[in-house]
């Protein structure tokens, strides 16, 4: 059963019992006229609460849309639709800093938002605009701005999105690279999506540069770094020179075809 979470933001008027549960009814704040009061007594809110939950909340108190009026542990896309982005992810990175703590051990708060973070950076298209995205793709949110920012200084109309909350699972298969997306679950469904899309993976990422063999896009794999130009050149000049040579085999096929 998961915690009980105010949808509006009102006072408590009134907790009652029904039976083994407990009703919590909440109004929005006092109007200033008696028009106003009624009309805001016809708006009141009712949670009927578990008899196994606590109830952290008491007549007179002022709760917020997002707001546990009990304890337990939340649903977290209800938690995200009624709180938004930044109370989701504290309440995350609490929830998971306080279970290592009970085991005794200690986590740096900075490894656990990169790992939120992620869980945050997908969105939803609903409208494509006058871009290449489709309404219902699932794209990175930093690729989502600058698809938006390119249409508006051309003076086209703008896509819109919704922010996503997904799993790490579902994150790593909604990468633009697919051979990182492959490497991770469901091989053969993602193999024949990008066969049949026509996929082409640019390589950005680092999971892909690994896989292949690459320098990753870090330290002198970086593009800013001084040794990049300096590996790219020699990456240059080495497939220069293996277009320049002329295998043996295409020597012997010519030699046969003129005799």
């Amino acid at each position: 059963m998961p915690a009980t979470i105010s949808r509006v933001s009102g006072v408590v008027s009134d907790i009652t019992k029904d039976g083994q549960e407990t009703v919590i009814t909440i109004v929005p704040e006092v109007a200033s006229t008696v028009k106003q009061t009624a009309k805001a007594a016809k708006k009141e809110t009712e949670y009927r609460i578990h008899p196994l939950r606590q109830i952290l909340v008491k007549v007179g108190s002022s709760v917020e849309k997002g707001d546990f009026l009990t304890d337990g542990s939340a649903d977290l896309d209800e938690l995200f639709l009624l709180a938004g982005k930044i109370k989701s992810q504290e309440y995350i990175i609490a929830e998971i800093t306080r279970i290592y703590e009970l085991q005794g051990v200690s986590t740096a708060r900075k490894h656990l938002e990169i790992i939120v973070k992620q869980m945050f950076s997908r969105v939803s298209v609903t409208h494509s605009g006058d871009t290449a995205v489709s309404a219902g793709e699932i794209i990175a949110d930093f690729e989502f701005e600058r698809v938006s920012k390119e249409v508006k200084e051309k003076g086209g109309e703008a896509p819109k999105a919704k922010q996503l909350l997904l799993g790490i699972t579902e994150v790593s298969l909604t990468r633009a690279s697919f051979l990182s997306a492959i490497s991770f679950q469901n091989t053969p469904r993602k193999l024949a999506e990008a066969a049949v899309s026509g996929a082409v993976d640019r390589l950005i990422g680092l999971k892909e540069n690994v896989i292949i063999g690459r320098l990753i896009p870090a330290g002198t794999g970086f593009p800013g770094s001084k040794k990049h130009a300096l590996i790219e050149e020699m990456e240059a000049e080495f497939a220069q020179k293996e277009t320049a040579i002329v295998p043996p085999s295409t020597d012997r096929s010519r030699d046969t075809v003129e005799r």
